[in-house]
């Protein structure tokens, strides 16, 4: 009897889990792609797009990171820190 129970709540679980997926699945994407619209259509409106600098242009305005950048070009030492550090692979 304690088989048929456990089978029966397995069941049900499985069937429940499987009709909720379609509906959320469905919400999802429309929500998704109203914020989307949304977005796009706010940055038209403002013309507030995205800016990219050039690396020179980073350079002037953040002397001492962009030294630093360069100076990590100076490492040649490859680790594995999977190795060095075990925890990280438990992650």
């Amino acid at each position: 009897m304690k088989t048929f129970w456990t089978l029966f709540l397995t069941l049900v679980t499985v069937m429940s889990l499987c009709a909720c997926q379609g509906s959320v699945g469905k919400s999802l994407a429309k929500d998704e792609s109203v914020q989307t619209e949304e977005r796009s259509v706010q940055v038209v409106k403002t013309g507030s797009g995205v800016t990219v600098k050039t690396a020179q242009e980073w350079a002037a305005d953040y002397p001492e990171i962009y030294e630093s950048y360069l100076a990590n070009s100076e490492n040649t030492e490859v680790h594995d820190y999977t190795k060095d550090y075990p925890m990280v692979s438990i992650l």
